[in-house]
């Protein structure tokens, strides 16, 4: 059994460097190494992994963190990290082996629960709304619409946060819809969580603006602490897309998009003293501290600020941040999420 396994790893480290090297040179697209991977995964269950020896599997890949960052920095489109994730949760799986993520001190295992079944956006009107224009991961909007009635004729190119994610937006927008101030958005890429929160202002009858900062070239200040991204990702996104698309939420009058570093290019065009609602989703430490220096002094009593990616394999440099504002940042509440993200409640202005 070990020598099939054995087999199987070795030879799938070999297609997996040849396969990267042909998609940064143009003649491999990224759904097929996706498709590799997930043959991998249905190999590893036939082949009952969890019956062999995790030691001697693990030497063959799992203590190889460094080949699986090469993986992931070389795909720069998005999927980066689910490409080499299916491969390497699979083995932990059926291993009990940990994901080789010794940077930063950030354990990970496979923590999705098969139990919590609830669906509790199916019966919300207004995020039924949402769904029926935008069709976030992990909806199945054909299954929705045959059992739910939701209609399947939403896009499903808009954004990369999942339908979880999505929800504990819609929900922390619901609990500041009282307090006075505006939101504001770090990380647009093609505006799907830039519309449900204008949506929610539209929904709930609510005053304010919704500020939507992006570069539109990228992720932005990469660094050390950083274990994915190295700069650029996300770049396939145009403003005036974003614009037109946001239009089916709400009034142009209701948003702004800042095109732009924030907040070193951008944070004077941004003239809210009072802001209520925070997102941010930039992918790295750095961009992600700034926006927290700048913005939490605004955020009002009661207000919200949320991080994408908080635990999340690869992007460790904001599980860093995250953990290190929970212990710096005063008159605070932290809620951290096992779905990606993580969210804190300001107790004092």
């Amino acid at each position: 059994m070990i020598s099939k396994i054995t087999n199987l790893l070795s030879g799938t480290l070999k297609i997996l460097k040849s396969q990267i090297k042909e998609l940064i040179s143009g003649k491999r697209k990224t759904d097929e190494i996706l498709d590799i991977s997930k043959d991998i995964h249905r190999t590893l269950v036939k082949l009952d992994v969890a019956n062999v020896d995790a030691t001697r599997l693990g030497n063959i890949i799992l203590r190889d963190p460094e080949l699986f960052r090469q993986i992931c920095n070389s795909i720069r489109n998005g999927w980066s990290i689910a490409t080499g994730g299916i491969f390497l949760h699979s083995v932990q799986s059926f291993s009990g082996m940990p994901i080789p993520y010794g940077i930063n001190k950030i354990k990970h295992r496979v923590n999705l629960s098969m139990f919590n079944t609830y669906a509790p956006w199916l019966d919300d009107t207004g995020f039924r709304q949402y769904l029926e224009k935008v069709i976030p991961p992990y909806y199945n909007s054909a299954v929705e619409e045959k059992l739910s009635g939701i209609p399947n004729t939403g896009d499903n190119t808009k954004t990369l946060v999942d339908v979880y994610r999505c929800w504990t937006l819609w929900e922390a927008l619901r609990g500041v819809k009282d307090i006075d101030g505006d939101c504001i958005e770090i990380g647009v890429y093609r505006g799907g969580t830039s519309a449900l929160m204008l949506h929610s202002l539209e929904f709930f009858n609510q005053s304010g603006t919704v500020y939507l900062c992006d570069t539109f070239s990228g992720v932005v200040k990469a660094g050390k602490r950083d274990t994915a991204y190295v700069g650029g990702e996300h770049a396939d996104t145009e403003i005036e897309t974003v614009e037109q698309f946001l239009q089916n939420f709400g009034p142009k009058t209701k948003f702004k998009i800042v095109k732009g570093i924030y907040p070193d290019e951008t944070k004077e065009q941004i003239p809210s003293k009072k802001i209520k609602f925070i997102h941010i989703d930039v992918d790295v430490y750095q961009s992600a501290k700034d926006c927290v220096d700048t913005l939490w002094p605004l955020l009002q009593k009661g207000g919200v600020m949320i991080f994408d990616d908080y635990g999340v394999q690869g992007l460790e440099g904001v599980t860093q941040l995250v953990n290190e504002l929970n212990d710096s940042l005063k008159n605070s509440f932290l809620l951290t999420m096992h779905n990606g993200q993580a969210l804190f409640i300001k107790k004092e202005a």
